[in-house]
């Protein structure tokens, strides 16, 4: 049995994929997202495999880093770029949250 469990929570307008792990030092991690990418991993989950779905996630992450490495790295940084790198990382995150919710089972949404 895992030690690891994963669920969602609409809260204030948005989502929060919750990581809770349990053992002799039990842990809650809270990664809140918006409702687009709670649409977007949602359908991902449920109408790809696992295998295309890591596959997005690591595209996601290269992306990321290579957009990284282009702008921050080799360049100085400006505004247009600071609001690109936030669509990199957000695309990062809804594909994780994706794979997250398929290897895991995790439902749409729970709310309290």
């Amino acid at each position: 049995m895992s030690n690891t469990r994963y669920k969602i929570e609409e809260v204030d307008g948005g989502f929060v994929l919750i990581e809770e792990r349990i053992g002799p030092f039990p842990t809650e991690i809270r990664v809140p997202y918006s409702i687009a990418q709670e649409a977007e991993s949602g359908i991902d989950a449920t109408s790809r495999n696992g295998d295309a779905l890591r596959d997005q996630r690591k595209r996601a992450a290269l992306s990321l880093a290579r957009y990284a490495a282009s702008f921050f790295i080799e360049k100085d940084p400006d505004a247009h770029h600071l609001l690109r790198i936030r669509d990199h990382v957000e695309a990062l995150v809804t594909a994780s949250i994706a794979e997250l919710r398929k290897n895991a089972a995790v439902p749409s949404q729970q709310t309290e």
